[in-house]
């Protein structure tokens, strides 16, 4: 009786610590921004309650970083606004994530965080050095084309391949 009722608990734990996060701890997201108001970043979930916001590094510039507060529910993660001095305010304007002066929702889909207010996706940063395209949508053709990745520096590290279509 003792050896059902413990494996009986300890699929409780798992199913409970499963479900209590969406988004993976200590991975890196990162933001891809369908306008260029707003600048690409990656935003790191350090624990159950605080994601850190950083700005990509480039060459010759401060890496921008900020810590917010957020929590999970029904699917959905709210990004709390830090709600501190203006000057931190004006620091996110400053290095373009005005975004981030409002609460923000995250809609959870699959791997994949969906900021449907501001349009940006947030992917695994892993998953995104996989494989790097833009994909265009021509009389309802999909075609894609793989992009340059460039370093910090600019400088381009693999050229794209030619869309012979």
């Amino acid at each position: 009786m003792k050896k059902p009722l413990r494996i009986l608990i300890t699929l409780l734990i798992f199913l409970l610590a499963s479900e209590s996060y969406s988004q993976e701890l200590n991975k890196i997201y990162y933001g891809i921004v369908s306008d260029s108001i707003s600048r690409n970043h990656y935003l790191e979930f350090k624990n159950d309650s605080i994601v850190e916001l950083t700005s990509i590094p480039r060459h010759m510039q401060s890496q921008f970083k900020m810590t917010f507060l957020y929590n999970k529910e029904n699917g959905i993660i709210t990004v709390t606004k830090n709600r501190t001095l203006e000057s931190e305010l004006e620091k996110l304007n400053q290095n373009g994530f005005k975004q981030f002066s409002e609460d923000i929702q995250l809609d959870i889909d699959g791997k994949a965080l969906l900021d449907k207010t501001n349009e940006i996706v947030y992917v695994f940063l892993d998953d995104f050095k996989k494989g790097h395209y833009t994909t265009y949508i021509i009389n309802g053709e999909e075609f894609k084309q793989k992009n340059m990745m460039t370093n910090s520096y600019g400088i381009g590290e693999r050229e794209m391949k030619m869309n012979r279509k």
